[in-house]
């Protein structure tokens, strides 16, 4: 899905799992959220609050200072 412009979005990221064995879900991260607006340095999200959905999956909020600079992402 592409992200609306100076939009509040909520986008879902995962799965985490442990790095030993590659398939254990990781279920009580606190992911640190950065983006890359347009090919530009990493920051941190403005918003970026996560929250655990299930199996490793995670919901990150964006603001709309997050969404705020027309062009890709990373």
């Amino acid at each position: 899905n592409l992200l609306k412009q100076s939009t509040a979005a909520t986008v879902v990221l995962g799965p985490f799992v442990d790095p030993g064995d590659g398939v254990t879900e990781e279920t009580a991260l606190t992911p640190a959220v950065e983006l890359s607006k347009a090919g530009g340095a990493f920051s941190s999200a403005s918003d970026g609050a996560t929250a655990h959905l299930a199996e490793g999956w995670y919901d990150c909020d964006l603001d709309a200072t997050d969404t705020g600079t027309l062009g890709d992402s990373m």
